[in-house]
């Protein structure tokens, strides 16, 4: 039985809604396999858990993007006397300018390659993705995501870390492209810190209490406003002594514990889910020396 060309061609009459995308102003990086359900995708409390999800399924939200160029690829057509003749649609490519920092542009560096989706979000605050066959909001397929050289200010213009975004198969916003609105909720997304738990300097302890630090890792700011919760502490052996107190001053919290520190114990501040501020991460645990 020959197969059969069925084109399922929809009315085109006039909308009131005019809602192309516009001009884009950033974007959210998630694993190839990411997906919202449809009632799942307008709530902002998911896409705030997703950001603090465990790493090998967390979406990234970049940084604001300060330069947006269009720079795609037209439809290409073979033409001669007799007829004219489609044969692929052009490619979605975009090079957008990010203004943050040496530190930022290495940590966007990790995140060079393919084999990832893009959700974009233009300055509507409108996030756009594409629909998969059971109605799931997905990012776009990333077939290049690249962060370029970084752009040497002038004098004129600032320095920029410029990123190079090819998208793998436009129809997945021809056909099948859908958006969720995000005026309620995408400016207060926030992306992970990176802190660093250190011993303080000088280490003033005793067998049940201890000093640490929390600083980003980018800059060195001191971070404040964690309590004992947000601490875990495990001895060599992997069992965990729990913190009594974490009282903040001068950029120093003083960890108190009714059982006994011990050397080679080690000291971190929790998941980034568990944390009373969900905005941070920890680079790796501190383990504390001979206590005298």
């Amino acid at each position: 039985m020959a197969e059969v060309c069925v084109v399922d061609k929809r009315n085109l009459g006039p909308q009131l809604c005019k809602d192309l995308p516009q001009m884009l102003k950033g974007m959210i990086t998630t694993p190839q396999s990411f997906k919202f359900s449809a009632a799942a995708s307008i709530i902002a409390a998911n896409w705030t858990a997703a950001l603090i999800d465990d790493p090998d399924v967390r979406i990234h939200k970049w940084p604001a993007f300060k330069g947006f160029q269009n720079v795609s690829e037209a439809s290409i057509y073979e033409q001669n006397a007799l007829t004219d003749i489609f044969v692929r649609p052009g490619k979605y490519m975009f090079r957008f300018d990010i203004v943050e920092s040496l530190c930022m542009h290495k940590a966007m560096f990790t995140h060079n390659g393919g084999n990832q989706r893009v959700f974009l979000v233009d300055i509507k605050n409108n996030i756009y993705g594409t629909v998969d066959v059971d109605g799931n909001f997905m990012g776009f397929s990333v077939s290049l995501l690249n962060l370029e050289n970084i752009i040497f200010s002038d004098g004129a213009v600032a320095s920029k870390s410029p990123v190079y975004l090819v998208l793998l198969d436009s129809d997945e916003l021809n056909a099948s492209g859908g958006k969720v609105s995000g005026s309620t909720f995408y400016n207060t997304l926030s992306e992970l810190i990176d802190v660093n738990v250190e011993l303080s300097t000088p280490p003033a302890r005793t067998a049940s209490s201890i000093r640490v630090t929390v600083k980003t890792d980018c800059d060195g700011t001191a971070v404040s406003g964690l309590v004992a919760a947000d601490f875990e502490a495990f001895t060599s052996a992997g069992v965990p002594i729990v913190i009594a107190t974490a009282p903040y001053a001068d950029g120093v919290y003083n960890l108190t514990s009714a059982a006994a520190f011990v050397a080679l114990m080690t000291i971190n501040i929790k998941e980034p889910a568990s944390l009373s501020i969900k905005l941070y991460e920890s680079l790796g645990a501190v383990t504390v020396p001979s206590i005298p």
